[in-house]
Order: structure tokens, then sequence, then C-alpha cells
């Protein structure tokens, strides 16, 4: 069984904050905010990796157009969550994006 989208995000943010928290010399764990941040981003990540399969599916299929646009939308969409929400997530030195 393969490992999702969002159990690699996870793992990789998690392995950052590990890497960071050796380099500071620091025990550092996210916060509850962060934590917020890092379980939406993660859902959001395996929302586009299930719409990047019914697309993938519709593009071996039938092929309609209206569809696949639908789902591209969708996942462009999502992509931008999970880019959302990584932002308001720091780790080292790095500043938290500022809300727009």
């Amino acid at each position: 069984m393969s490992v999702s989208a969002g159990r690699r995000l996870r793992e990789s943010l998690d392995a950052a904050l590990v890497r960071e928290s050796a380099r500071c010399g620091l025990p550092l764990r996210w916060d509850e905010r962060e934590q917020q941040h890092v379980d939406a981003a993660v859902r959001a990540a395996d929302h586009v990796a299930k719409l990047q399969s019914l697309l993938n599916a519709e593009l071996r299929g039938e092929k309609r157009a209206s569809i696949a646009a639908k789902l591209m939308a969708e996942i462009r969409l999502q992509d931008q969550v999970v880019a959302d929400h990584l932002a308001r997530i720091q780790i080292g030195d790095l500043p938290v994006a500022k809300s727009p």
C-alpha cells in the first residue's frame, strides 16, 4: 500500500521541524495554530491526490471536457489551499506569511 500525499507532506514537515530543532538546539513542536494548518494542509493534499486520480480516470475514459475542466479547477484550488496553510507555518528563521 502506498503512502498518501497527505502523509508524505506531514512527514516532510515533521522532518523539517526536527532538523530545525537540532539546528537551534531547542526542542520544537507545532503550536496549536500551526498544528491546525498542518492538519488542513494534509487534508487538502489528500484531496488533490483523489481529484487527480478522478481526473486521470476521466481522461482515460469518456474524456468529457466539462468534467475534466471542473476537476482541474478544483485541483488548482486545493493546491492553493495547501500553499496558503503552509505559508502560515513557521519553521526556523523564515517569517510566517502575513494575511492578505
